[in-house]
């Protein structure tokens, strides 16, 4: 029985991901409760992990805590007028750091991993600095603090899929942290473009789902 809500919750996680993708335009209370309900579910999904005891406690806790940043900065985005981006983007820096912290929490530490990841993580920001209309420092430096840590969190993971001994779990972490890591890219290319943001949004919940 517990299996089962927690494969309903699940479908539910996906269905409300696809939902959320196409009302990604919408702005003020229905964008905030359309985004919200979606973060919502992904994050009680989470919790259901942790008592079915899919992973460890404190991984899952990690993650929950994580749905809770990105549930904030979603409702900033929403709500949120063009010069306080800065307040979001402080919310999702939260959430890489949080996603990080659960991949090193399920892995072995390897240094050269680490770092590797980093720097992985910095080249893309440092791509979407140059590629995106974003002008403002702070938006981003923020930006590139998010895609470090994703990339941090997606070469630990990658590494330790080969002395694993949680072999699903690595493999649907690192699946899950890159679909992020790219939905975010793409988002923040260009936030004018409504394809691009559907795209960007079904990748971003569709990763926290998996993850």
């Amino acid at each position: 029985m517990e299996l089962i809500s927690f494969l309903l919750l699940a479908a539910v996680c996906l269905i409300m991901s696809i939902v959320s993708a196409l009302s990604v335009d919408k702005k003020g209370m229905n964008g905030f409760l359309i985004k919200g309900m979606t973060i919502f579910s992904i994050l009680l999904l989470s919790l259901i992990s942790a008592f079915l005891k899919v992973s460890s406690d404190l991984t899952s806790l990690f993650i929950t805590i994580a749905c809770g940043a990105i549930l904030i900065a979603e409702g900033l985005d929403a709500f949120n007028e063009e010069k306080k981006i800065w307040l979001e983007k402080v919310f999702l820096a939260l959430t890489g750091a949080l996603l990080f912290v659960s991949a090193i929490s399920q892995s072995v530490f390897n240094l050269l991993a680490l770092g590797g990841g980093l720097l992985l993580g910095l080249s893309i920001g440092f791509v979407e600095w140059a590629y995106s209309k974003e002008k403002t420092a702070v938006n981003i430096l923020l930006s590139t603090v998010f895609f470090m840590f994703l990339g941090g969190a997606i070469s630990v993971t990658a590494i330790n899929l080969i002395s694993s001994l949680h072999l699903i779990s690595m493999i649907l972490m690192l699946t899950g942290f890159v679909l992020t890591i790219i939905g975010e890219f793409i988002k923040n290319l260009n936030r004018e473009n409504r394809t691009l943001n559907m795209i960007a949004s079904l990748m971003i919940n569709v990763g926290l789902t998996v993850v």
